[in-house]
């Protein structure tokens, strides 16, 4: 998830510009709201929203059976969240041919997810890297 965790982390530091005061409260009020303690297992994959939440305490270590499922739903009440009129994201990822398997499938998910509103992601390719086998032609 290197490229969205990096996407993500410059979402916190434009939260945290002077000029964006309104904007990181109401995205931490909702992030608070909508996952509650959840957003202990955000913050191990995204260290920057630390800055952006607060120090949250440990939680319960999350069971590898179900931790995919939890993670995506997470992207995805994050997403929902932070993306409002006021506050339009726009995610753009270079080179996504060399993206995993799992980065791919959240993406997917955040794509098709139909009540994610004003979010707009971007990603490119270099098409003689991708060949009709590449997991993009999906």
């Amino acid at each position: 998830f290197s490229g969205i965790v990096a996407a993500l982390s410059g979402f916190c530091s434009f939260l945290l510009q002077e000029d964006q005061k309104h904007n990181l409260e109401r995205v931490r009020r909702v992030i608070k709201s909508a996952l509650g303690s959840e957003v202990n297992t955000l913050i191990k994959v995204i260290p920057d929203l630390k800055e952006i939440l607060g120090v949250a305490p440990d939680d319960e270590p999350a069971s590898t059976e179900n931790a995919w499922n939890r993670l995506r739903y997470l992207f995805q009440t994050l997403f929902r969240e932070i993306c409002d009129e006021s506050c339009p994201v726009i995610m753009l990822l270079d080179d996504i041919q060399w993206t995993d398997s799992a980065s791919l499938s959240l993406i997917s998910s955040l794509l098709n997810d139909k009540s994610l509103k004003h979010f707009m992601f971007i990603g490119t390719i270099r098409v003689t890297e991708v060949d009709k086998e590449h997991p993009l032609h999906k």
